[in-house]
């Protein structure tokens, strides 16, 4: 099922992007979600104007559409948090294009000064960046890695578009990469001694323009507030053992 709508400037940005960096018309369409003639005009207009200012976009494909997003979506949905933005931590992947759209945002800080070990992160792949970021909820540490061609240049926390953290060890079907997700998640388990002090979670890229359906899968170790609270209930724990 598809509608009429009106695209975006982010999203006609990033089709002239992914033009440039080789991606096939139909692939663009199908990321962005709309249909082959749209990506087409997009790039006429911007080859003859130079501009993506008011192009208009119809077409727009209903990602879950197949029986299998729709079983998603209905587990989500007994998750009264996935469709209250308001109660959830997000942060969106923008190119440099986008960001100068943005205003007011949180960037992440740059890999440099994460402060987890060579040997946690000596197999990343090329997709695979690493992040700290800076919440209402705390501080805490991911490792960010693409299950599609998504690039992440940057990260910014913004709390009405971005990406979700969801709990993907309860919700194994959110993603359709799944089996891409259930390598890179053992591979980091192999390296946790205590697997209950650390958590993973899945992220899906949505805004509200696309009413929260899924356009990009990405998968991400979290480390940090879980390992720091049970090392201190450890420590209290040994405190009072002593005391007596």
């Amino acid at each position: 099922m598809s509608s009429r709508r009106e695209t975006t400037e982010s999203e006609r940005l990033l089709v002239v992007k992914w033009s440039k960096e080789g991606k096939s018309l139909r692939e663009i369409a199908s990321l962005i979600g709309v249909t082959h003639g749209c990506v087409q005009k997009i790039l006429q207009k911007y080859k003859k104007t130079g501009s993506v200012a008011n192009i208009p976009g119809k077409g727009r494909k209903e990602i879950l559409s197949t029986t299998a997003n729709r079983k998603i979506i209905h587990s989500l949905k007994k998750d009264p948090r996935f469709f209250n933005v308001n109660n959830m931590t997000t942060f969106s992947a923008k190119s440099e294009e986008e960001e100068k759209l943005t205003q007011t945002v949180v960037t992440a800080t740059e890999p440099s000064s994460i402060s987890l070990s060579d040997n946690e992160l000596s197999d990343s792949d090329s997709n695979e960046s690493n992040y700290h970021f800076q919440s209402i909820e705390g501080s805490f540490q991911a490792i960010a890695c693409s299950s599609r061609s998504l690039t992440m240049p940057s990260a910014q926390i913004n709390g009405f578009r971005g990406i979700s953290f969801r709990n993907i060890l309860l919700r194994q079907q959110i993603t359709q990469n799944y089996q891409e997700l259930k390598r890179r998640i053992k591979m980091r388990a192999t390296r946790i001694k205590n697997s209950k002090m650390t958590s993973f979670y899945g992220m899906s890229a949505f805004d509200n323009t696309s009413k929260g359906y899924f356009r990009q899968e990405i998968c991400a170790y979290i480390y940090g507030m879980n390992m720091v609270a049970s090392i201190v209930l450890f420590l209290v724990c040994c405190s009072i053992f002593l005391d007596f």
